[in-house]
């Protein structure tokens, strides 16, 4: 028997959501594995990988790391200067700081890079390098 890769895609987000809501009692899971099963009926079988919430989770690069730890450095030091004391360091402290600066650049059209790796309600992972 020979075997067919298929990748199953939602091109659609709208009326899948309105077929859920319509005949599955909104159960997106459910509209993608009722919707595939008339396939069985032709006898193929479908299996269905959930590559939403896969083990593999992403991981920052060592570059994004670097670049990350050069922008937190930068705020502590910034926080240490402005003081004039040898601060410890204080993660909530350093990210309220670079929140604010964050604000006041993008009131002046500009942006920092710091990267980030961002988590829908879906549990759908994306690499992003700026804030929208």
């Amino acid at each position: 028997m020979k075997e067919f890769n298929a990748v199953v895609k939602v091109v659609d987000e709208e009326a899948l959501a309105k077929c859920a809501n319509e005949y599955y009692e909104g159960d997106i899971d459910a509209a993608v594995k009722g919707e595939l099963a008339w396939v069985e009926q032709s006898g193929l079988e479908v299996e269905l990988e959930d590559f939403s919430t896969g083990s593999e989770e992403l991981e920052f690069t060592s570059e994004m790391e670097a670049r990350n730890d050069e922008v937190e450095n930068a705020v502590y030091e910034c926080l240490c200067i402005l003081t004039e004391k040898n601060l410890e360091w204080n993660v909530e402290i350093i990210y309220d700081a670079l929140n604010a600066i964050k604000k006041v650049l993008a009131g002046h059209g500009l942006r920092v890079r710091h990267p980030a790796i961002e988590t829908d309600e879906n549990g759908n992972q994306r690499y992003v390098e700026y804030d929208d």
